[in-house]
């Protein structure tokens, strides 16, 4: 769109573009060229697309299926704008030094007596190293967090409670969080649910028992009267 400037003699232009959000990425830079017959290399003006969303959160776990009793691994990724924020800040012991008096430095493994000409300087000190650790993903196994895991990736011996209780992984930045869960297939033997009951029938009344199982696959389920089949 052009306009005749209060002078009469120069115009301003103005360009509009439109992108459709299929055609925009986070930091995409735009320039805009003007040109004219006095400067026909023209003048840029250049913006950056910045692009700001919720954390996208991927949460995949390995091996699938798995056999109760086996270690298995979930592993949470995330992208977001603006970055990702801690949620907590733990201390943890990152590992040890040891030293003992003598003209040198050394490193020595824990538990050593260090021999100089003979004489016994004693046995090693022992100094944990403490390291703060920024927790950006929060774990939870159904209702209840997972205090213990630091970092990006959880691994654990499964049972048949993850085949119900979803592990979850929640990601947060300054616009809010994002919260994914995954269960786990676990193949678990049957599990009693609930016993079949005795009881007190009138004689020719029928008798009606009944009994539940879990298990992973399908259950086969069999009833029994004096070692036969029923």
């Amino acid at each position: 769109m052009q306009t005749l400037l209060r002078d009469g003699k120069r115009e301003s232009t103005v360009s509009t573009l439109y992108l459709s959000p299929s055609n925009i990425e986070s930091g995409q830079q735009i320039t805009c060229r003007a040109s004219n017959k006095a400067a026909p290399n023209g003048k840029d003006a250049t913006v950056t697309i910045d692009i700001q969303h919720l954390p996208i959160v991927n949460l995949t776990v390995d091996p699938q299926p798995v056999l109760e009793g086996n270690l298995i691994k979930f592993h949470c990724a995330a992208k977001a704008n603006p970055p990702v924020l801690y949620y907590r800040t733990v201390e943890k012991k990152c590992g040890v030094t040891y030293g003992y008096k003598s003209k040198t430095s050394h490193t020595i493994p824990m538990g050593s007596r260090v021999i100089q000409h003979g004489v016994g300087l004693g046995w090693v000190d022992v100094m944990p190293l403490i390291c703060s650790v920024s927790d950006y993903f929060r774990w939870a196994k159904g209702i209840n967090g997972i205090l213990d895991v630091h970092g990006d990736t959880y691994e654990v011996v499964v049972d048949h409670s993850f085949f119900t209780e979803p592990v979850s992984c929640e990601v947060t930045n300054a616009l809010g969080n994002t919260n994914i869960s995954r269960n786990v297939d676990v193949y678990f033997g049957p599990r009693m649910a609930a016993e079949p009951q005795s009881l007190q029938v009138d004689l020719g009344s029928d008798a009606v028992f009944n009994c539940a199982w879990t298990g992973n696959p399908s259950l086969t389920i069999v009833w029994m009267k004096r070692g036969s089949g029923v």
